[in-house]
């Protein structure tokens, strides 16, 4: 019984010296415990355009996430996005950020159909929250009576 109740007090000891070890590496490098790092740019992977973001893909999404993050009317808002792009991605930042409802604005049937197609293969909660409408922005009318609350337009690059 002495020999078991000793052999279980070094491995306390062990265990002891293990984790004031850890906890001084933590202290003298200015991390806590062992492990993966927190990754801080997992609010911007699902809006990569490949499978690793690069430093400019980073920026671009950054900034961009944060002008709709600050935007007036996001959070619990109705919004619109005109944009030319094939992936409603900012709608989908939106929705990220609090927008209860979303609606891209494409004027060109072809890519209006793509867009819905990313839709349907991505999340179903953006499939029930975010709405194509094919047509021009000056053209539309909401549907159910909606207004919006805030626009996202893309940038020209003239």
């Amino acid at each position: 019984r002495s020999s078991r109740v000793s052999s279980t007090a070094a491995s306390r000891r062990g265990s002891t010296r293990r984790s004031s070890a850890v906890t001084a590496v933590s202290r003298a490098t200015g991390t806590r415990g062992v492990g993966p790092k927190k990754d801080p740019y997992k609010h911007l992977r699902e809006f990569a355009t490949g499978a690793i973001l690069d430093e400019a893909e980073v920026v671009t999404l950054q900034t961009l996430w944060e002008r709709i993050a600050c935007g007036p009317g996001v959070a619990g808002g109705v919004g619109i996005e005109i944009s030319t792009t094939w992936d409603p991605y900012r709608s989908k930042m939106a929705i990220r950020n609090g927008a209860k409802m979303m609606f891209v604005v494409v004027p060109v049937p072809r890519r209006a159909q793509a867009v819905r197609d990313v839709l349907v293969a991505g999340s179903a909660e953006y499939q029930r929250i975010i709405e194509v409408i094919e047509g021009y922005p000056s053209r539309i009318v909401l549907p159910r009576g909606l207004k919006a609350d805030f626009l996202i337009m893309e940038p020209t690059t003239d």
